[in-house]
């Protein structure tokens, strides 16, 4: 779910012009591959710190001005603290999300 709602922020990132890379699973990256408002795709298929480190180095030599963690889990947080440029975190409130949908639900019945 996480993948296919980024996608809905392209359009409004080429509006403004802002250009900008997707750094993804390697199981995601097709997805992204063909889209043409995204310059670039990064894969990860590895989450050992050594892998992270070295996506890091990739992302660091790219230069980029913002990293924007949209996915905002253990393994992206820990890949944040290897980039130089500034992280910009969504916090999605799973649980928060979950809970009033819990709560929805109870009312109904």
């Amino acid at each position: 779910g996480d993948v296919i709602l980024l996608s809905s922020l392209f359009d409004g990132l080429r509006k403004e012009e802002v250009e900008f890379d997707v750094l993804t699973d390697s199981d995601y990256a097709e997805l992204f591959k063909w889209d043409d408002r995204v310059n670039n795709v990064l894969e990860i298929s590895d989450y050992s710190l050594s892998s992270l480190r070295r996506v890091a180095e990739k992302v660091n030599a790219l230069n980029y001005d913002y990293v924007f963690d949209l996915h905002c889990v253990k393994r992206s947080f820990l890949l944040s603290f290897f980039l130089k440029a500034k992280v910009i975190r969504y916090r999605k409130r799973s649980l928060l999300r979950r809970a009033s949908l819990i709560f929805k639900n109870l009312k109904s019945k």
